[in-house]
Order: structure tokens, then C-alpha cells, then sequence
């Protein structure tokens, strides 16, 4: 009888870990080793090319590069100019700089061009030799965000150091769909609040406790914890979970954790994690704040 109860201690116990069966081993090694390779590749053709953020703030707004070649809207500083940016109505117009070569798609623009917002506030994107930029939409503003090809910020990234890869940090979870979608506030980079939709919540158990996530449809989660601002993001960090057609069980691979754009370039509008997924114990897996 003592046996049985020893072993049936034992069995509660580690049911209490809630920790997945998955082993570091030799494949899971290559499998995270390609997940980060993946993903600077992404950052390379992305956020990294970022070259500026401008805010427009007038009827009336020029655009071009400084004496530095940086995108800039001061008409002062300015040395090439690109085109303006005018407030006609209901509706903002580029209009090009004489002289200047700038093309919308496979056509050379010539004349002026209103601008066309799609469903998120983003309008049709220009091209000028190896820059492109387009107007995004960030709360009650707009601004030009610009992307430059041959930024050198690309070939200087390296990555992040990751924490070690962790067997503890791959937890068995639930997740669970909410019977409408959850529309909440979720604070910016940019101090504007934008409501985004959350579709369930993965929930699971760590250390004895009972945590939650919200989550948004896609499987994307914004969460901070105790590491948050010393040894990882002030930010927090991101993750992506592979969630179920229905309600079911799910694996939660914190070693994937990684950070937000805003942790590697200036130019960014990234959400911060809303409150309900702030994590108050120490997360030892994923993206750290030191570069390689």
C-alpha cells in the first residue's frame, strides 16, 4: 500500500509540472536552429530595410532625403526632394517632384496620385531607385514609412543570443476559443491604444500555477514576464502558437520566443502585451536583448 501511494504521488507530481514530453535532442536542435535562420531571413527583408518614420502633420507635406540621405519631411533640411504629400478634400495626393523618376507598381508616375488605403490603413506603395515607402495609419495618424534596400542596418544584424534551449519551458496547454471575439485595447509604441481582436485564450499550469494567454486567430500572442526589461525586450516579446480548429490540447514552445521589431530598429509601431498577458514569473527561453 505504501508503494502505491508513493507512486501515486510521484504520478501527481509530475502531472503538476504540466511540462510537455518533448526532448532537446539532435533533431529539436536543427528544428530551432532553422526557426531563428527563418526568421532573421524575414527581418532582412523587412524591418531591417526600415529607413524612417515621418509623421505627417500638416495639409501639405514634402518629402525627400537630408544632406545625410536620410528620409526626412523638413523642408529645410531637405536636399532631394521626392514629391509632397496634399490634403485636397477627403483625399491625400502625392504629387511627384519635376524630374523625378517615381514609379507605383510596373508605371512611372507622372502626375499627381491619390492615395488608396486599404483595410488597414495602408496606402499603395512608391518606388524611387532603392527606396519604397508608403502612407501607414496608426491610431488618428499617418505617416510615411520608408524602406530603404541598401540600408546598412541589414548586413549588420547578426541576430540575438537565445537563452539555453530550456525542457521546462515546453508546456502542455489548452487552448480555448471564446463563444464571440474578444475586442480589447492593446497600448503601442507609439502611445496609441489599437483594439484588436482576440479569438481564445491558451491557458496552462507552471510551477503549480494556472496561467493564461490571450490570443489572437492566427495563433499570435503578445506577453511580458519577470525577465521583461532586465535580461529580455522592456517590450516584451512574441510568440505564435499553433492552435486547434476546436477547442483541444496545444504545445507551448517558449524556446521560440522572440522579440518584437521595435527590440532591433527604430522605425517601428510595435503593440506592447496588454496587461492580462503579463507573466509575473521568470521566462529563461527565447530572444534575449544582446546581439551577436
Amino acid at each position: 500500500m505504501r508503494i502505491l501511494l508513493f507512486l501515486l504521488c510521484t504520478a501527481l507530481m509530475s502531472c503538476g509540472n504540466a511540462s510537455s514530453e518533448k526532448k532537446i535532442d539532435q533533431t529539436y536542435k536543427e528544428d530551432i536552429e532553422a526557426f531563428w535562420k527563418s526568421k532573421n531571413e524575414v527581418r532582412k527583408d523587412n524591418y531591417l530595410q526600415l529607413s524612417g518614420l515621418l509623421k505627417l502633420i500638416d495639409s501639405s507635406t514634402v518629402f525627400g532625403l537630408n544632406a545625410s540621405n536620410q528620409p526626412s519631411s523638413k523642408k529645410e533640411a531637405l536636399q532631394t526632394i521626392f514629391g509632397n504629400y496634399t490634403q485636397l478634400g477627403d483625399s491625400l495626393i502625392f504629387i511627384p517632384a519635376e524630374n523625378k523618376i517615381i514609379t507605383v507598381e510596373a508605371d512611372t508616375l507622372s502626375a499627381r496620385l491619390p492615395m488608396v488605403f486599404d483595410s488597414y490603413g495602408s496606402s499603395q506603395m512608391l518606388h524611387q531607385e532603392h527606396l519604397k515607402w508608403q502612407i501607414i495609419t496608426r491610431g488618428d495618424n499617418r505617416y510615411i514609412r520608408v524602406w530603404d534596400a541598401k540600408n546598412p542596418a541589414i548586413d549588420a544584424f547578426k541576430g540575438f543570443e537565445t537563452f539555453p534551449l530550456n525542457p521546462k519551458f515546453i508546456l502542455k496547454g489548452q487552448f480555448t476559443y471564446y463563444d464571440q471575439t474578444q475586442t480589447k485595447d492593446v497600448e503601442s509604441k507609439l502611445g496609441y491604444k489599437h483594439a484588436t481582436d482576440f479569438a481564445g485564450f491558451v491557458s496552462f499550469e507552471f510551477e503549480g500555477k494556472e496561467y493564461k494567454l490571450d490570443t489572437e486567430a492566427d495563433g499570435f500572442i503578445m506577453l511580458g514576464d519577470a525577465t521583461s526589461g532586465n535580461t529580455t525586450y522592456g517590450g516584451g516579446r512574441y510568440y505564435v502558437l499553433e492552435i486547434p480548429s476546436t477547442n483541444g490540447p496545444v504545445t507551448i514552445d517558449f524556446n521560440r520566443l522572440y522579440n518584437p521589431p521595435c527590440a532591433y530598429c527604430a522605425f517601428t509601431t510595435c503593440l506592447l502585451p496588454p496587461s492580462q498577458n503579463q507573466l509575473p514569473f521568470e521566462i529563461l527561453a527565447g530572444e534575449t536583448t544582446n546581439r551577436l
